[in-house]
């Protein structure tokens, strides 16, 4: 159990970026005019707007947390 939580809480708070951007990309779907057409560029563009990187790990500890359960839950029912 605790190697799920530490593994899964570690794996979802490197991974935040990218879930930040794809669900950023899901909600300019199908939008006319849509300003982001890849990860990085919506990174990039983020983080320049913004001024700071750690704009990129916003909502981190709730997704963290959910990946921390999530994991530890597959580890104990898998294994």
């Amino acid at each position: 159990v605790v190697a799920g939580l530490v593994s899964g809480a570690s794996a979802y708070f490197v991974t935040t970026p990218f879930h930040l951007m794809k669900t950023k990309l899901q909600g300019e779907a199908g939008l006319e005019g849509a300003r982001t057409t890849n990860v990085w560029q919506g990174m990039l563009r983020l983080v320049a707007q913004t001024g700071q990187w750690s704009s990129l790990y916003k909502g981190s500890m709730p997704l963290s947390l959910r990946g921390s359960f999530f994991t530890a839950g597959q580890m104990v029912g898998t294994f």
